[in-house]
């Protein structure tokens, strides 16, 4: 009877935990069940001896044997989020195969949820190191491409602090960006580069040794500009200085070799109020002096006027970001200006798809194709990449495109096909469907896309 009990005990026990998870898979809207879960928090006394804890649960349970300190090694202030953006980037360090050859570090697979504790800066402190770059994950996505791409672009998390844009952070690029962009220019690519010109973090030093160089508000203080890293405000573009600091970051890596720049958070240089001047003034004396720095190199505009961004930008992002699942929370959008959202890109993608080549080359955003990191459905995932290769002059992903199967290059061939092929792209909205129409081949087909799914069929007109 003792053993019964026992026995019915624990399979309540595994019960109770099973309901656990479903119901967490449930509330955080996840593809699967979080089976593995780490939690991160930072420590200090006083500033001092800063360290981080990893606590792991596996299958409901608490796993003490997987847990671990960390010790803080590049970040010498009391700054929790760089803190916990240093951490999360270690450990997951440990489970990618090609970083770390000694299968024996006890870290395992990596997580399925990250829970870390503090506020949104530490959530986006997290999101960075989630989607983090280094010399190492930068060549190893390089030597994944095939000469069907043109464009190999770095994105944010080269820099030390977004704002101090000449200073490489040495910790994941040791010999910094010239190397890289060489090699990138010897595999027969373009070099892109991701900058926000016109802002600048709490972080970083430009904020705290040149106060004078953001432009206050009524209130006497900086404009904030948004939520993202550890806060970031607009630049004071009436500012000489400020202008020739522009200049220097910009012709800095254009002299190293940048062919394509992403400028992003485009929107800043105008939300300070300049006397005598309004917000199209502002932007387009802005814009201009993007590309009268940058001269004949291919420039994508990211959070920017559409009407100045004609004749300055050569490409420009038309909607929101790309999200993880497909509509973002709802929360997000009280931190953050532009809301990312899949669904909301990808009706822009469509609906102002009239601007692509006649005001500028449309930037749909990436497409996902792969399967870790990601809440959007396998068929979510194909109809952005069909939506984007119809309506873009850009067709850009941030996968690791060697850990694709069989079946994602084959959706990739696809894609490429549509991208480089279909000709008389146009649509038709029936209630929550967008009909897209194209010709293919000799052939007429129909991508019947579901707004509020965000799910995609396609047709043969002939056979349908």
């Amino acid at each position: 009877m003792a053993e019964n009990n026992a026995k019915i005990s624990l399979e309540n026990k595994q019960k109770d935990r099973t309901d656990i998870l479903l119901e967490l898979k449930e509330k955080l809207n996840l593809d699967k069940m979080p089976r593995k879960i780490e939690s991160f928090d930072i420590s200090n006394i006083s500033g001092n001896f800063v360290v981080a804890g990893m606590c792991v649960m596996q299958d409901g349970e608490v796993k003490r044997n997987l847990s671990r300190r960390f010790k803080i090694k590049t970040v010498f202030s009391q700054d929790d989020p760089k803190c916990m953006e240093e951490v999360i980037t270690r450990r997951l360090r440990h489970s990618i195969p090609i970083l770390n050859q000694d299968k024996s570090n006890g870290f395992g697979k990596l997580p399925d949820v990250i829970f870390v504790d503090g506020g949104i800066t530490q959530i986006e402190a997290g999101k960075r190191a989630i989607q983090n770059i280094n010399e190492e994950i930068i060549l190893r996505d390089l030597n994944a491409l095939d000469s069907r791409f043109n464009i190999f672009q770095i994105d944010d998390g080269f820099e030390t602090h977004v704002g101090d844009w000449l200073d490489v952070d040495k910790n994941k690029f040791p010999n910094g960006l010239e190397p890289i962009i060489k090699k990138i220019h010897e595999r027969g690519f373009k070099a892109g580069l991701w900058l926000a010109p016109f802002i600048a973090e709490t972080n970083s030093k430009l904020f705290k040794e040149h106060p004078d160089y953001f432009k206050k508000g009524k209130n006497g203080k900086p404009i904030k500009a948004g939520g993202n890293w550890s806060h970031f405000y607009s630049l004071d573009l009436e500012n000489k200085e400020v202008v020739m600091y522009i200049k220097k970051c910009l012709t800095h890596y254009m002299n190293l070799g940048v062919d394509f720049f992403k400028l992003d958070f485009l929107y800043a240089s105008a939300l300070p109020r300049y006397e005598g001047k309004t917000v199209c003034m502002v932007q387009k004396e802005a814009y201009n002096l993007l590309r009268e720095t940058l001269k004949d190199k291919l420039i994508l505009g990211c959070g920017a006027n559409i009407i100045n961004s004609y004749n300055n930008f050569d490409y420009l992002r038309v909607g929101p970001d790309v999200s993880l699942t497909f509509d973002d929370v709802f929360y997000m959008r009280l931190f953050h200006r532009e809301r990312v959202s899949t669904k909301v890109t990808l009706q822009n993608t469509i609906y102002r798809s009239f601007m692509n080549d006649h005001l500028f080359g449309n930037d749909p955003d990436v497409f996902l194709l792969r399967d870790e990191n990601i809440g959007l459905k396998l068929e979510q995932r194909k109809a952005l990449t069909f939506i984007n290769a119809l309506h873009g002059s850009v067709l850009m992903t941030s996968d690791d495109v060697a850990r694709y199967n069989d079946k994602k290059r084959a959706l990739l061939d696809e894609a490429f096909n549509l991208f480089n092929n279909a000709k008389n792209v146009h649509h038709i909205t029936k209630g929550h469907y967008i009909q897209i129409l194209y010709e293919l081949d000799g052939k007429e087909f129909e991508l019947k896309y579901n707004i509020n799914k965000g799910i995609s069929q396609t047709y043969s007109v002939a056979d349908h």
